[in-house]
C-alpha cells in the first residue's frame, strides 16, 4: 500500500490493520464508508485473517457491494429480509472462481 493510501485511511479515522478493517455487510467503522477490494481485510473478531477480497472473484464481490447498497440509493426498492441476529458474525461465502480460462491456456503453452 502506497503512502497517500495509507495517509488517506488514517486521517479519516478508519480502522487500518494492515488493511482497510471491514465487517461482512462491507462496512468500515465509519456508518457512512462501505469498501471491498484487495485493500481490505474482515475485522479479527472473525478469526479469518487469511481471508481477504484479494482471494475471491472481484465481480462477485463487487455484485455483493452493489446489492448491499441498493436500498441506500433506490428508496422504492424492498430491501432484504433481515437475518437473524446470530448470523451477524458470519463470513459470506463467495462461488465465483478468481480466473477463467487458465487451464486451457497452461495447456496450450505446454503443448
Amino acid at each position: 500500500m502506497d503512502y497517500e493510501t495509507f495517509k488517506a485511511i488514517n486521517d479519516a479515522c478508519l480502522v487500518f490493520d494492515g488493511r482497510l478493517v471491514i465487517d461482512t455487510k462491507f462496512c468500515t467503522n465509519d456508518v457512512s464508508i462501505r469498501a471491498a477490494g484487495p485493500l481490505t481485510k474482515y475485522s479479527r473478531r472473525y478469526y479469518v485473517d487469511e481471508w481477504t477480497h484479494s482471494n475471491f472473484n472481484s465481480k462477485e464481490i463487487g455484485f455483493e457491494l452493489a446489492a448491499s447498497m441498493l436500498n441506500l440509493f433506490d428508496p422504492t426498492h424492498k430491501p432484504f429480509p433481515k437475518p437473524p441476529e446470530e448470523t451477524d458474525r458470519l463470513i459470506p461465502m463467495y462461488k465465483g472462481c478468481k480466473m477463467k480460462g487458465m487451464s486451457k491456456w497452461i495447456s496450450v503453452m505446454l503443448s
